[in-house]
């Protein structure tokens, strides 16, 4: 497994900025895992987490490691490319998808406050107007 891995297709940036997929990647917190092991960690259905797995690794967020036949069925484990990932500096500019979608990417890298404290700040240097609350439901501004 890399250490960084740069983003450097917007396609790939899409893929990887998805909530659901944001938290599979955290799930295998440097380990390789099946399908049916993540969604079992996550309390989420087995063939939705298999949807959201199979389409990191086609846009190489996710690799195959390995492939266990168990009883019959083949096991496959995946685990994420690297540790972190990062956006091209080359694909940085003022569009706010783009905005977003690093705000996600970010999210990866740090804790949840941190996270929210990031997407205020980014989302208000942006233009867009935004309020995040905490979990107690007290308004994070920062």
């Amino acid at each position: 497994m890399e250490d960084v891995k740069i983003l450097d297709e917007i396609a790939t940036i899409k893929a990887i900025a998805h909530p659901l997929r944001i938290r599979i990647i955290e799930e295998f917190g440097g380990k390789a895992y099946t399908a049916k092991q993540i969604a079992d960690k996550m309390k989420e259905s087995p063939a939705k987490i298999y949807y959201h797995i199979i389409e990191m690794e086609a846009v190489g967020i996710l690799r195959l490691v390995r492939t266990v036949e168990n009883s019959g069925i083949l096991e496959k484990y995946y685990e994420p490319v690297a540790r972190y990932f990062k956006i091209s500096k080359e694909l940085l500019s003022n569009d706010k998808e783009l905005s977003l979608l690093i705000v996600l990417v970010h999210s990866l890298n740090s804790n949840r406050e941190e996270i929210s404290v990031y997407k205020i700040q980014h989302m208000r240097n942006s233009g867009i107007d935004c309020e995040i609350r905490r979990n107690d439901g007290k308004l994070l501004d920062k």
